[in-house]
């Protein structure tokens, strides 16, 4: 009965530790290897101020983009 008991602990055990854990969103709009009021700049926050009204959703996850070339910018949320 012990190796029954071992066995169940243990895949609790396992089980419990392999559980995700949540992480706290974050979008830092300050930092970023860019020149300020750039095209990529304002592309970018025309991206992060239009996020909220759009509500499209492709498998679960929100995608966007703005912007030609290399200017364009991503975003997934």
């Amino acid at each position: 009965m012990s190796a029954l008991s071992f066995t169940i602990l243990s895949s609790f055990f396992l089980i419990m530790i392999s559980q995700a854990t949540a992480q706290t969103p974050s979008c830092d709009n300050s930092k970023g290897n860019y020149t300020i009021n750039s095209t990529y700049h304002n592309n970018l926050n025309t991206l992060l101020s239009s996020f909220s009204s759009h509500t499209q959703i492709n498998y679960g996850f929100y995608n966007f983009s703005y912007g030609e070339g290399i200017d364009k910018v991503y975003a997934t949320g």
